[in-house]
């Protein structure tokens, strides 16, 4: 997922003289969400810093941002890669292979009653539902 959202909302700067630095576009996120976000990214061993709208990534992370994904992104996004990793680490199409669905959600068992197959009653079917104005 991370990789996906990457190639959609990330890229990696390069300037000449200094090295690659990544950032990913969080606009539409809430600050806590953006917190959330950098904390999960942490877990990863991803180091990543919320601010104005973007998650910013140091050199550091931004290596490991493009080793991380690498494996999953095709050859018309490995620009958004640091240029060392990408020439290093190949992209795998079989990581891409759909696999058994997870279920991402909690399971509710729910209770439901049958569908009644008698007729509704002329009498209620007729009632009219439009107001009448004395």
């Amino acid at each position: 997922m991370l990789a996906f959202w990457f190639m959609d909302d990330g890229y990696t700067r390069i300037r000449p003289g200094r090295q690659p630095l990544s950032e990913i576009a969080t606009c539409g996120f809430a600050e806590s969400d953006l917190r959330i976000l950098a904390e999960a990214l942490l877990r990863l061993g991803i180091r990543a810093v919320p601010q104005r709208g973007r998650l910013y990534f140091d050199v550091s992370a931004t290596k490991t941002l493009s080793e991380r994904i690498a494996p999953f992104v095709p050859s018309s996004m490995r620009y958004k890669l640091h240029p060392d990793v990408a020439g290093r680490v190949p992209f795998d199409p079989e990581r891409l292979q759909a696999g058994p669905a997870a279920v991402l959600y909690d399971v509710r068992r729910l209770k439901i009653s049958p569908i009644s197959r008698e007729p509704i009653p002329p009498s209620s079917a007729s009632t009219s539902r439009t107001p009448t104005i004395s």
